[in-house]
């Protein structure tokens, strides 16, 4: 009969080390130096990453995009464990100052502008595990050279400089479970990693001033209407009720999954309503109006099948939009 081997001193030391919360390890780390050696040399995963930077600026003599050295990036390992932040605040036009929330009485100072995205490139190439969750918010390219990417889920504000092929760095056959984008332009609709994502998430909080009455409708047709047999969440702020219409259309025609809805956000005027209204019963023959079974809610009907209903409600995630007025399309569960 064998016994176990004991473990020397440095062995059981590494093993409670890396069975430690890995925001209490950096908190170690932050005041041993003996223990920062150790903790470096240990791997670590994460559950979700954050990195907010804020907007880029041009340069006015090359007219090109720099790189702006502000922001923040959380890191958390645990569901249950508060994020870990690092603050980066350029304090002259050669130094960019690094503080972290485990011990906001330190920080460091470095000459290079980009330290940001070298922290995120850090942390994106040595968590053990993958990410389950990252999170962007007006951050250009921010993928830089990494490959083959396998985020489960994505939610990107966009920056209004974005690259053309935002998702270049992802693996080929790679399938988001979640992936929210808000500010998009519409041309990443045609993406096929956007349109293979099982729940698929979009909210577009601005108008498109190019656009004048007719083709806001087109161009929404032609990018919106390209997404189905997924679960699709969408939010415009839109200008014509035309627009709305064919949101709805194409839930009743693509094959969206229960559960999918179209919401359009627009400024307040007396005849709004009695619009949207009568575009539905233009572009969808059987609507009419009824009371819902459902929290008494009133509401347009347009399609009821055995499986499904798709109806469109005022003001469905509630009435606080401070001047403006919301409509959605909701397709939901026949249980009747």
């Amino acid at each position: 009969m064998t016994s176990e081997k004991p473990l020397n001193s440095y062995q059981a030391t590494v093993a409670i080390v890396q069975n430690l919360p890995y925001g209490l390890r950096m908190h170690l780390a932050a005041h041993s130096m003996s223990f920062r050696r150790l903790h470096n040399r240990l791997k670590f995963t994460i559950k979700s990453l954050k990195m907010q930077q804020k907007r880029e600026f041009i340069d006015a003599s090359s007219g090109e995009w720099t790189e702006n050295p502000n922001g923040i990036l959380s890191i958390c390992t645990d569901e249950n464990e508060k994020s870990i932040d690092y603050i980066f605040v350029e304090k002259n036009e050669e130094e960019v100052e690094i503080l972290c929330s485990l011990a906001p009485e330190k920080s460091i100072c470095t000459e290079k502008k980009d330290s940001l995205r070298r922290y995120f490139h850090y942390f994106m190439n040595t968590s053990e595990n993958a990410w389950q969750h990252v999170e962007l918010e007006e951050c250009s390219k921010p993928f830089g050279e990494l490959k083959n990417l396998k985020i489960p889920s994505l939610k990107w504000t966009v920056n209004k400089g974005m690259e053309e092929e935002p998702f270049a760095n992802f693996a080929e056959m790679h399938v988001f479970e979640r992936l929210e984008l808000i500010n998009i332009h519409l041309h990443w609709l045609t993406e096929q990693k956007v349109k293979n994502a099982a729940h698929l998430i979009i909210r577009n909080s601005e108008f498109y001033y190019e656009y004048e009455e007719g083709n806001e409708t087109a161009n929404m047709i032609h990018f919106f209407g390209s997404l189905k047999n997924q679960l699709v969440e969408a939010e415009f702020r839109l200008r014509w009720p035309d627009t709305f219409s064919m949101g709805c259309d194409v839930l009743l025609k693509n094959n969206l999954k229960i559960g999918s809805s179209y919401t359009g956000i627009f400024e307040k005027r007396d005849s709004l309503k009695t619009e949207i209204a009568a575009s539905l019963l233009k572009f969808c023959e059987n609507s009419e109006e009824t009371i819902s079974k459902v929290d008494g809610k009133k509401h347009i009907v347009l399609k009821t099948t055995d499986d499904y209903i798709i109806a469109v409600f005022e003001n469905y995630f509630g009435a606080n939009l401070h001047g403006f007025k919301s409509f959605t399309a909701l397709k939901i569960a026949n249980k009747l």
